[in-house]
């Protein structure tokens, strides 16, 4: 999915939270209704990829650049079965991780929008994952060459702004030398302290 797509979807979702009235116990039970489906159904397909992974049984190999913090970079061989295993594992733990984050927010403090937008914030990202697109799709694995690059949802945001320090820095590097550039002018002279007198 296109990043303006998901600014096309997002931006309208977060008006129309705040002109919904969640006071009204008939909103919060549609609420709540949609974020239980939309959840269980998002396992569900899971579950579903989990057999076909199993299934399929892939054991032809691939080579894997793994990168841990404090550790160097290495590459690591994987069978196509474990690296998809991997990938759905990932996906498993954060939707669960911020559905129990969501409940959690709802149950003790009765917070409601979060609710709504990971019923639509959680379909977008399971809709752009490799796994569904193969597994649910059937699209053709050519298409998906593995291994799969993780998609990083802030360096859209901030891609840009990594290189303009840079930028920043060089200039700010010539503006000190331009700074510490000898003046034609001459300087005036400093003026001499006046020793105190010592009492005699």
């Amino acid at each position: 999915m296109a990043k303006g797509m998901e600014m096309f979807i997002m931006l309208p979702m977060i008006f129309i939270i705040q002109k919904i009235d969640f006071t009204v116990p008939r909103n919060v039970l549609i609420v709540q209704s949609a974020f239980a489906i939309i959840q269980t159904l998002l396992l569900l397909a899971s579950t579903y990829i989990y057999t076909r992974i199993n299934a399929r049984n892939d054991t032809s190999t691939i080579n894997v650049v793994v990168s841990k913090p404090g550790e160097e970079t290495r590459t690591e061989t994987q069978t196509v079965r474990d690296h998809d295993m991997a990938a759905l594992k990932k996906f498993v733990t954060q939707l669960i991780m911020g559905t129990a984050i969501t409940a959690f927010l709802y149950f003790k403090w009765a917070i409601v929008p979060p609710l709504l937008m990971q019923s639509v914030i959680n379909p977008m990202n399971f809709y752009k994952t490799q796994l569904f697109k193969i597994f649910i799709l059937g699209e053709n694995e050519a298409n998906h060459p593995r291994p799969w690059k993780e998609d990083n949802p802030m360096a859209g945001l901030f891609g840009q702004q990594q290189e303009e320090p840079a930028q920043n820095n060089t200039n700010g590097t010539n503006t000190i030398e331009n700074e510490t550039e000898p003046s034609d002018k001459p300087s005036a002279p400093k003026p001499k302290k006046n020793k105190a007198k010592k009492d005699e």
